[in-house]
């Protein structure tokens, strides 16, 4: 099963409040596969979270029910019962209903995306963020490093794909297809901001930088859409220096 399909069941079977056990062929994409287990623990989390505004017995007892045939006879009016139950009609519900889409709409575009640049991108990298360019503006590249000590030498390595180029007055850097940044980073977090020109079409850079004894791996992807360009943020999992 591919991403997009296993996206449908998960939503389907926590709506269903997770009754049923999964296929095996579900469980092992899952195995495989960060993306869908991100999407998996974030519906359980909004489905657990509508299960505990729903009261644990929603019936009356039988003297709630005589006194109400009483008075109900009484004032010679007929007894109608709601026909939605009563953890429908709390307003806490459809907050926690609304939190439950919109959790799964924003990480249902993760997994298309990452569909869709499969092929692209390697399999153990992890959307982090989009952004959406106007045509004929630069775009603008954003790295976020965040590290436990102050680094006064970093370096980062810049490697751009085809059909783009460094967006800066500089003509020497502008012809170059890699760029090594260097500066020192403070504790904390630090943000290294470069802007680049696209050409149309699905254009790619990679960057790398060795921090806290770690490699840190980021694949930015730029696409082509109507009006402007996608920018999409994917970062592969930090690797320890002597891994490679």
């Amino acid at each position: 099963m591919n991403c997009l399909s296993v996206s449908k069941y998960l939503e389907r079977h926590f709506l269903a409040e997770g009754a049923r056990p999964m296929p095996s062929e579900v469980t092992e994409h899952l195995r495989t596969c960060p993306t869908c287990r991100a999407l998996q623990a974030r519906l359980a989390t909004a489905a657990t979270a509508v299960q505990e505004h729903r009261p644990d017995d929603d019936r009356a007892d039988e003297a709630f029910f005589s006194k109400l045939h009483i008075r109900f006879a009484e004032q010679q009016r007929a007894y109608r019962p709601s026909l939605v139950p009563a953890w429908l009609r709390r307003p806490a519900f459809y907050a926690v209903a609304a939190l439950f889409i919109a959790v799964f709409a924003v990480t249902l575009f993760a997994v298309r995306e990452h569909e869709v640049n499969k092929d692209i991108v390697p399999s153990e990298a992890t959307l982090i963020s989009t952004s959406f360019v106007k045509s004929g503006e630069p775009v603008t590249i954003r790295l976020i490093y965040t590290v436990s000590t102050p680094v006064p030498e970093a370096q980062v390595f810049i490697a751009l794909g085809d059909g783009i180029a460094f967006e800066t007055k500089d003509a020497e850097l502008k012809q170059l297809r890699a760029h090594v940044w260097r500066g020192a980073l403070h504790e904390g977090e630090n943000a290294i901001i470069f802007a680049v020109s696209a050409q149309e079409g699905m254009r790619s850079i990679e960057t790398r930088a060795d921090l806290d004894g770690l490699r840190h791996e980021h694949k930015i992807l730029l696409s082509s859409e109507p009006g402007g360009t996608r920018v999409s943020y994917y970062i592969l999992p930090a690797r320890k220096l002597h891994e490679g």
